[in-house]
């Protein structure tokens, strides 16, 4: 009788203990996932409905659409070329029907920055200096930050399902 009498108080703390343990998972509210992709619209200065972003190519802050323009669904393929003298090259390719898209949005925002983001962090802003078409090129000298995640992205790419045009 005595051991049942230490085994009740004993079994309801376990219980507690456990409740408690999976309350805890409603405690903090989950971030939702960022896409591994993205692509916003930049300006240096601020204006209605843009937010300001640190970028790792930049000294300043440059201020972006608060929602991708593109995101991963967009894009077919990336392609990294390291030249000399840290000369690099990297190549976006896009869907067919993705690329008639983008071809309008970059018309429209000439020799303004274009921010690529690369899961919620803001990694490289090129100024658009033509339309792009199914594939761009990033010509320029990049800190091996950018490279390496530029280099991820591209492995994660690949892995990944084609879109049907």
């Amino acid at each position: 009788m005595f051991r049942a009498l230490l085994f009740l108080p004993l079994m309801a703390l376990g219980i507690l203990f456990t409740i408690r343990a999976d309350a805890s998972k409603f405690d903090e509210p989950k971030e939702p996932d960022k896409p591994l992709f993205e692509l916003r619209r930049g300006w240096d200065e601020p204006g209605e409905g843009r937010v300001k972003m640190k970028v790792k190519d930049r000294e300043q802050a440059v201020y972006v659409t608060a929602t991708a323009d593109f995101t991963g669904e967009s894009l077919v393929s990336i392609k990294i070329e390291q030249g000399p003298e840290e000369d690099s090259r990297v190549t976006f390719t896009f869907s067919e029907a993705s690329s008639k898209k983008l071809a309008e949005l970059t018309k429209e925002h000439l020799n303004k920055p274009l921010v690529i983001l690369v899961k919620g962090e803001a990694i490289v802003s090129p100024t658009i200096r033509e339309p792009f078409s199914e594939s761009v090129q990033l010509r320029g000298s990049y800190a091996d930050i950018v490279i390496e995640t530029l280099e991820d992205l591209a492995r994660r790419v690949e892995s990944l399902e084609k879109p049907e045009d």
